[in-house]
């Protein structure tokens, strides 16, 4: 898989992001929904420290809910632009809690 240039320079705990990795990102960016935010929001990105996509996402937005009720949906569900302020966040090795 090519790697997308909104990937470029990002990695995980096992190095250069998988392709497993990137068609999840992609799926979510191709239809983001609460059910490939579910599948993409435990994913670990890094470039230089590690974040979770869900913890980049609320260092872009800290109104972004921080907790998912048990068996229920997400309360929110990025938005396209601020899924890809937030890979760019931590792109730059923005802070992350």
């Amino acid at each position: 898989m090519r790697v997308h240039a909104k990937y470029e320079g990002l990695s995980n705990l096992y190095g250069e992001l998988s392709d497993d990795v990137r068609a999840r990102l992609e799926a979510f960016f191709e239809d983001p929904c609460e059910a490939t935010w579910d599948d993409a929001h435990c994913i670990i990105l890094s470039a230089g420290s590690f974040a979770t996509f869900w913890q980049a996402v609320i260092a872009v937005d800290p109104t972004f809910p921080r907790s998912k009720p048990e068996r229920k949906p997400w309360p929110r569900v990025p938005d396209f632009f601020t899924a890809r302020r937030a890979l760019e966040h931590v792109r730059k090795g923005g802070k992350v809690r």
